[in-house]
């Protein structure tokens, strides 16, 4: 009989007798401990708005929002998270991370050929005879026997020494070359260097712990990490200084495939501490008998693509010469970085960033505007996909959203062709241009940068072989706030009314349906009565009376170039104490309305109709039930199904939201049932998916009300009528058909605002800054801020404001991750 304590014992059915002992077992047993499936983290109910105020909101943002001067030591996806947030994604993640990365390796484009690391991953690098010039490189090549007159030991040390020595070598012979009066004379210096001090110790600022053997820096960067003064430190390596690294081996069963799966982790990290990188090159030097051998892996948004295994004779040897000298010699670009964003060299954090492209006003005239980096909102962590990341900026005063990311190349439809026929259909209309002002997103650049296209390295394999993606970057305004992060009842009736408006007039006016309705794509647009006095006005009307001509900046004298900014690491930023504390507290928002963003998946409904081009894309857990079933069902996505998705993001809110300003704990309760929803976030088979999320629209009372929160209790009647308006009829939902109707959604939401403009609920104060108490970081947990309680439904030990002494600012967005909400899905379009 197995032992009671075994945890993998499962107890039989109550009643069930051992005929050896003749009495009834399950008295015996301890009862079983029931494991709830774990909860989706939400987006943190955060103002993010409250950049727009920095003078009023001063200890808000540098509390409650990571200011930037502590993104040095973390990475662009770690400076999300707080300490004990990352501690927990290292440890419980690795498994999965492990996973993730296989799977890539598993899709990899293997075999490439030493013509295309020439022809293809060098393309456009110069010194085309680069031959000649490592045949009279006579220091380190014997032309007698077509090889290297010496190999590195295959130690991370004397590869180190070896390739930089080369470097050196072959820079000393083209310098000759072009001058010849200069022979004699020590080459110039390399821009970068490599180091092995990553093989003992891990670079900073990753989400995950990993040693590359030796990896690649900029020069001035290598003479700091190894700095042999016994009076100064030596600087730390981050990953976000990674240029690219090496693996050395001298087991003689290791291949490039052995390797791949450590390569790709190492890979990912740079990704995700670098915003800058388009691609990563990760050399291979295995000492296998009877002679050693190197290659190559590359890695970028479509995948991996490894190589053969390559001597270091004959052409394979001078073609690893030219990849060295590049490496050490060329320009950013060559090795993989986005020159067009400009980066701090001693901490890797992105500064500035140029948008070359069109505007509104500009015509087919493609302008350069330059935006400083005010602060990383969101960032998706992924090796290959869309990999979107976004930022407010800063120009000429004003704040903005810029995003950048890899959407696939073979769709159609383009989100800056979208966002330009909403904006200028708008503006053509003086009095539509008045009611939709608050509650559309205002495009103000766009760029599609054709050039940055991952197909071009993967000609050899055939255009068809990986989805290929281009790099695009946008530039609009507002900045919302998570649509968590509502007061009232009446706020968020009112805020899915805007945004139900603006989804009618984008697809009938417009002839534009979004396609990816999510709780990260519904944000808050918050506006402040305009109580500037009149100097400050005056002086705003002036600059821009001054700039409104000068779209281009490169002509706009009062530019500083910015890489001539920021030399040296941001200073810290001291906290604020003392006055601060018996300030007044600001004005709030005096109104609210919903916004709409990230048109990534946005298509024509007219084209659609005409190029036969079938939509299906959006994110996971609000995916609709046909989009779920499309293998089985015919389905093409229509304005109907967006509706769909914003029901499942009024029932996540719902869900996940206890009230205002306070989230849902993460952590199931001993007696609390399980929540339904959860399942939409786990992934698997999506047909599995539809007929989970099917089963729960049909028992809406038992399996989705009856679990949300007592402050939800009024609103489960529009809840209801929201769920008839999609499927009205009073059978099983997967043989129901959707017939939402934009008219439908208003009308409801129209009632629901009616009702709660009346009631006595008292908003919840913004940007409220929280003292933390142990709790969860996803908002809930016990939180509590000074002062009295300002929300009848809220819990009296929920949140206090304060303005005394400050705690860490790292309070950083957990959620604000985009695989928090899972992974954007679609058939077609896997973004």
């Amino acid at each position: 009989m197995a032992n009671n304590a075994d945890p993998q014992f499962v107890a039989p059915p109550s009643g069930a007798f051992d005929a050896n002992q003749g009495i009834d077992v399950q008295k015996q047993l301890p009862p079983l401990v029931i494991r709830k499936p774990p909860r989706p983290a939400m987006p943190r109910p955060l103002n993010l708005s409250a950049y727009t105020r920095p003078n009023d909101y001063d200890s808000y943002i540098k509390r409650m929002l990571t200011p930037p001067e502590l993104h040095a030591a973390r990475s662009s996806v770690t400076n999300i998270l707080e300490a004990e947030s990352l501690a927990i994604l290292r440890k419980k993640n690795g498994v999965e991370f492990a996973d993730r990365m296989a799977h890539e390796v598993a899709r990899q484009l293997p075999g490439a050929s030493e013509s295309w690391v020439r022809d293809i991953c060098l393309r456009n690098t110069g010194t085309a005879e680069f031959d000649d010039i490592v045949y009279a490189t006579d220091d380190y090549w014997n032309s007698n026997d077509g090889t290297f007159k010496e190999l590195p030991e295959f130690t991370e040390l004397g590869v180190k020494e070896w390739l930089n020595k080369l470097a050196q070598s072959l820079a000393t012979k083209v310098r000759d070359i072009q001058d010849p009066t200069s022979a004699g004379t020590p080459g110039p210096p390399p821009l970068r260097t490599w180091c092995k001090v990553t093989a003992n110790m891990s670079p900073t600022g990753g989400s995950h712990q990993r040693k590359p053997d030796v990896s690649l820096f900029d020069n001035e960067i290598t003479d700091l990490i190894e700095n042999k003064d016994e009076n100064k430190d030596p600087m730390k390596a981050g990953w976000a200084l990674v240029k690219a690294f090496l693996e050395v081996t001298q087991n003689q069963s290791y291949s490039i495939s052995n390797m791949l799966v450590n390569i790709a982790q190492k890979a990912y990290l740079m990704f995700e501490s670098q915003p800058f990188r388009r691609y990563v090159i990760s050399l291979v030097f295995i000492n296998k008998d009877p002679s050693p051998f190197w290659g190559l892996v590359f890695l970028d948004r479509s995948g991996i693509i490894s190589t053969s295994f390559f001597s270091f004779k004959f052409t394979a040897a001078t073609t690893l010469a030219r990849l060295v000298y590049v490496l050490s010699y060329g320009r950013p670009s060559s090795i993989g970085i986005d020159e067009s964003m400009i980066v701090n060299k001693y901490t890797g954090l992105v500064t500035h960033i140029i948008v070359f492209g069109q505007t509104p006003t500009s015509g087919e005239r493609r302008v350069k505007q330059i935006f400083e980096v005010v602060q990383p909102l969101s960032a998706t962590p992924q090796l290959s996909g869309r990999a979107t990341r976004v930022w407010v900026v800063r120009r000429l005063g004003s704040l903005y959203v810029l995003k950048d990311s890899w959407p696939l190349k073979h769709k159609p439809f383009s989100e800056i062709r979208h966002l330009m026929k909403i904006n200028q259909t708008i503006m053509k209309d003086k009095a539509m241009r008045e009611k939709m002002k608050h509650i559309y997103p205002v495009f103000i650049i766009g760029q599609e940068f054709t050039e940055h296209d991952t197909s071009i390295f993967r000609i050899a394999f055939g255009l068809l072989s990986v989805p290929a993606r281009v790099h695009r970057r946008i530039v609009t305004e507002p900045i919302g706030d998570p649509l968590t992060s509502f007061n009232s009842k009446f706020q968020f009736c009112s805020v899915l009314h805007d945004v139900v408006t603006y989804l009618k007039y984008a697809s009938e006016k417009c002839q534009i349906c979004h396609g990816d309705i999510s709780l990260g794509n519904v944000t808050i647009h918050r506006v402040w009565d305009d109580d500037r006095s009149a100097e400050e006005k005056a002086a705003s009307a002036k600059l821009i009376e001054a700039t409104k001509d000068k779209d281009d900046d490169e002509k706009d004298p009062r530019f500083v170039d910015p890489s001539t900014a920021l030399r040296d690491p941001p200073p810290a930023a001291k906290p604020s104490v003392g006055s601060n504390a018996a300030a007044p507290r600001p004005s709030p928002p005096s109104n609210a309305y919903g916004l709409v963003i990230d048109h990534d998946n946005s298509f024509s409904t007219v084209e659609g109709d005409t190029d036969g081009y079938v939509i299906n894309s959006g994110t996971l857990p609000y995916l609709t039930l046909d989009a779920l079933q499309w293998e089985e069902v015919p389905f093409k996505h229509q304005p109907k199904h967006d509706l769909e998705s914003l029901f499942y993001v009024i029932l996540a809110v719902c869900t996940y939201v206890d009230s205002p300003g306070k989230l849902r704990s993460p952590v199931p309760e001993g007696d609390e049932r399980s929540l339904c929803p959860n399942e939409w976030w786990i992934g698997g088979h999506l047909h599995n998916l539809a007929r989970g999320k099917a089963a729960h629209m049909s028992s809406f009372d038992k399996l989705i009300l009856s679990r949300l929160p007592p402050y939800w209790n009024d609103f489960h009647e529009h809840l209801w009528r929201l769920r008839d308006a999609i499927w009205p009829q009073n059978i099983y939902v997967l043989e129901d058909v959707n017939v939402a109707t934009h008219d439908r959604f208003l009308e409801i939401l129209d009632a629901a605002k009616k009702k709660y403009r009346n009631t006595q609920e008292v908003p919840f104060e913004y940007a409220v800054v929280i003292e933390k108490q142990g709790g969860n970081s996803g908002g809930g947990g016990s939180q509590k801020r000074k002062g009295k309680t300002t929300n009848t439904a809220m819990e009296p030990k929920r949140a206090r404001r304060t303005a005394s002494s400050p705690q860490s600012p790292v309070q950083s967005r957990t959620s604000q991750i985009r695989f928090s909400e899972g992974p954007s899905r679609g058939p077609l379009t896997n973004a």
